[in-house]
């Protein structure tokens, strides 16, 4: 699989915040993110750069995707 790297700018990742038909995983945990930082421990923390975290998806989002969904490329 490719791995294409984001950090969400404004919330945590979720299904809610991802585009539709997406498949994605948490990679690291952020500061911010702290649903996420009790149910996956094992994850490696992310710096305070990436407060929501890094995920990664099986392709790469389109510049409109990555702007509709606040995220950035890591």
């Amino acid at each position: 699989m490719n791995e294409n790297r984001y950090a969400p700018l404004y919330r945590p990742p979720s299904f809610a915040s991802m585009p539709k038909g997406v498949w994605w995983e948490t990679v690291a945990v952020g500061p911010m993110d702290y649903n996420m930082s009790g149910m996956r421990p094992e994850l490696p923390r992310s710096t305070s750069e990436y407060p929501f975290g890094i995920i990664k998806t099986d392709r790469a989002l389109t510049p409109d995707e990555m702007e509709s969904f606040e995220l950035r490329a890591v």
